[in-house]
């Protein structure tokens, strides 16, 4: 179900036009990350800039959906210099229906804007563990989804785009006294699947109502059937239309390349090596099993049955563990 939640927004398609929006500076803004440890207490601030606040990075492409009633369309946009982005497709400047953006957009990988708004996403099995020049942690690339819309702009240099986080990260802190070098994580979800393609029809979909169904999640009989008509009701003309193909519970933490020697852990619980993983709305809801695999030693596993479910804008820590 809640895969639902990792796709509020996004479409495509092109067409040759003499009017066309080739470049924009964004006007908008990204969210705030909070962080909270495992056992609970308060919610410490930061950003993933320095201070977990989300940045656009030069390179990174968005899609920005004109769903113009007639001729709805799309177009990759690429950040470049002074925050400018810039499309080398078709982008009609005016619209009389709504504008839409989606991040990253190479995870759309499939849309029918014509016949019914119909777009398909992926939601990656596999992120690269990554640090910047400082070997301060990042966030995996190209892994956190993000979703803005303007719903009153008729022209889109004057839309505002205020992107949503969709997604939570879970991150976790390894020790080895023994010098262990980790090469992958993988995680394996037990209750949901937390990878694959979704589909549905993205003019359906009600982002409050989302969150109040994510909210108030639950396995009892009123709420499951309140959540299939709304996921594809017959009779309910607002479905959203929701299938998923390719669907799994696992996802990897890919630390280094084939044939390299592995990320060296911390040796003590103070200098612990941190590793983040984005994941979707209610993944952790009946815990995980973790599997840690090293370049010179045998593979660790951790069970957990914890509810550590993901939010979205919320770093989820785990205590640090000793992995020998």
């Amino acid at each position: 179900m809640c895969m639902t939640a990792v796709v509020a927004l996004a479409f495509t398609s092109c067409k040759k036009n003499d009017q066309s929006v080739q470049s924009f500076k964004l006007n908008g803004v990204t969210e705030q990350f909070v962080e909270v440890n495992e056992e609970g207490g308060d919610f410490e601030k930061a950003y993933l800039d320095g201070s977990n606040k989300v940045q656009f990075e030069q390179g990174d492409a968005m899609m920005v959906f004109n769903l113009n009633t007639t001729s709805p369309h799309s177009s990759v946009y690429t950040l470049g210099a002074d925050n400018v982005w810039s499309t080398t497709g078709y982008m009609n400047p005016i619209t009389d229906g709504n504008y839409y953006a989606f991040y990253p957009a190479g995870n759309v990988v499939s849309q029918d804007l014509i016949n019914g708004f119909r777009a398909t996403f992926q939601l990656k099995d596999t992120q690269y563990y990554r640090v910047d020049n400082s070997g301060n942690v990042m966030m995996p690339k190209d892994a956190l989804y993000m979703a803005a819309k303007d719903e009153t702009a008729t022209n889109l240099n004057n839309a505002f785009f205020d992107f949503k986080n969709i997604c939570g990260m879970l991150s976790m802190k390894f020790y080895s006294p023994s010098g262990k070098k980790i090469t992958s994580i993988e995680i394996k979800d037990n209750k949901f699947n937390i990878v694959g393609n979704v589909s549905l029809k993205i003019d359906k979909i009600d982002p409050t109502y989302l969150t109040t169904l994510f909210n108030n999640y639950s396995d009892d009989e009123a709420y499951q059937n309140t959540l299939a008509n709304y996921l594809n009701g017959a009779t309910n003309p607002d479905n959203i239309g929701y299938t998923v193909t390719n669907s799994s519970n696992v996802v990897t933490l890919k630390c280094v390349e084939e044939g390299e020697e592995g990320i060296a852990l911390g040796k003590t619980k103070a200098k612990a090596t941190r590793f983040l993983v984005v994941m979707r709305p209610l993944a952790l809801l009946e815990g995980m099993t973790i599997t840690i695999h090293f370049s010179n030693a045998e593979d660790v596993i951790i069970n957990s049955t914890k509810d550590n479910r993901i939010t979205p804008n919320i770093i989820r820590n785990m205590t640090a563990y000793n992995v020998g």
